[in-house]
């Protein structure tokens, strides 16, 4: 699988450098606050984690993490000249097994060593069972759903109000099917991947679904922009309105707390539809803050570390969550503060630097292929 285009997804992008670089940018800061948030919830104490500090990260988390990943996703659709229904199918598939493969090296195996070695009891891990963790739904599960759905979307039709349409249809149909089970286990594992009922799905289609159909309308209308600035100043501005009217209706007609927030409740599972406008409305005015940065910004380590674990975004992914899932067996108790900052720091130097030995391996299998 080529590792740029799997979750990136984007194959014909404009020829404007600072276009790329702003999507680059997204992308790269989202994987930055990714490490973070999973070194908070694996090993952080509760103290931590209830501290603002962990209210602040994930409140970051919920605004540019897995909700940038998939509006940049469907961007990348969007964008694209060259994306089929079979590629689109063929590479959502690929995505899905790399889900539960990913599943089996940070979870089932560690699992199982811990076990073995006495690390902890089956007890201790209630409810997280090797078979539990293999079968959890994470973010590569629904990001290889959603670029199927995309990839039908785009063939139906290629009129982009379609595509807002779809997704406005989504997030309205959710309070209609949020919560209901059919009784069965087996069954309703299947209906988790549509509407949240178990803890192991994590990103449900609905709301999910309405980033990436979102994220399309907006590659769509980049790729056939002559004005780069001014489109980005006006998907700012559209941002600030979907902010203000949809954190309006967020905090009167659904749910939301700032507490819930800060919490963490919002970083995925069944999203309130009021919430999503909201939130697409900060990304859009984060693209909008990118763009700005890329085109005034002279580029530097930080833009150019950002752009690389972007552009290899599946395997920075994949190797953060195998670190951390070999970290969490042996650890003997919950870090604080210190611990927190300086695992993290572990985990960002082990994940870029296995990335690099990982694609320097590849690239050199590749060469002796030939």
């Amino acid at each position: 699988m080529n590792n740029s285009e799997s979750m990136a997804q984007v194959d014909s992008a404009p020829s404007t450098k600072e276009r790329i670089k702003a999507l680059d940018l997204a992308r790269g800061v989202a994987m930055m606050f990714v490490v973070v948030i999973h070194v908070l919830e694996q090993v952080s104490s509760k103290a931590v984690k209830e501290s603002l500090f962990g209210g602040l990260l994930n409140m970051g988390t919920a605004l540019c993490a897995a909700t940038m990943f998939m509006f940049l996703m469907g961007a990348g659709v969007g964008l694209s000249r060259t994306t089929t229904l079979k590629t689109g199918v063929k590479r959502g598939l690929q995505l899905i097994v790399l889900g539960y493969v990913l599943n089996i090296l940070r979870g089932t195996i560690p699992t199982w060593v811990g076990l073995l070695t006495h690390q902890f009891t089956m007890e201790d891990l209630r409810p997280y069972s090797p078979l539990y963790v293999t079968i959890e739904l994470d973010i590569f599960h629904f990001a290889g759903i959603a670029l199927i759905i995309l990839s039908i979307v785009k063939q139906v039709s290629s009129r982009w109000p379609v595509w807002l349409l779809i997704g406005c249809m989504a997030l309205a149909t959710c309070p209609f099917v949020f919560g209901r089970e059919t009784g069965s286990s087996f069954v309703d594992y299947f209906v988790n991947v549509l509407w949240q009922t178990r803890e192991y799905g994590h990103f449900p289609v609905f709301p999910w679904i309405a980033y990436p159909l979102f994220g399309m309308v907006f590659g769509h209308a980049l790729k056939n922009t002559k004005t780069p600035g001014v489109f980005f100043a006006k998907s700012g501005f559209i941002g600030a309105m979907l902010c203000l009217c949809g954190g309006y209706m967020a905090y009167n007609y659904s749910d939301f707390s700032m507490e819930a927030w800060m919490a963490g409740d919002y970083n995925e599972g069944a999203v309130h539809p009021w919430i999503v406008l909201c939130e697409t409305g900060v990304l859009l005015l984060s693209l909008s803050l990118y763009h700005s940065m890329a085109a005034h910004v002279r580029s530097n380590r930080i833009f150019d570390l950002l752009c690389f674990w972007s552009r290899e975004v599946t395997i920075m992914y994949c190797i953060q969550w195998i670190v951390i899932g070999w970290i969490v067996i042996f650890i003997t108790s919950y870090f604080g503060f210190a611990g927190t900052i300086l695992c993290s720091a572990l985990v960002f130097a082990a994940t870029h630097y296995l990335g690099i030995g990982w694609l320097k391996l590849t690239a050199a299998q590749g060469k002796n292929k030939k």
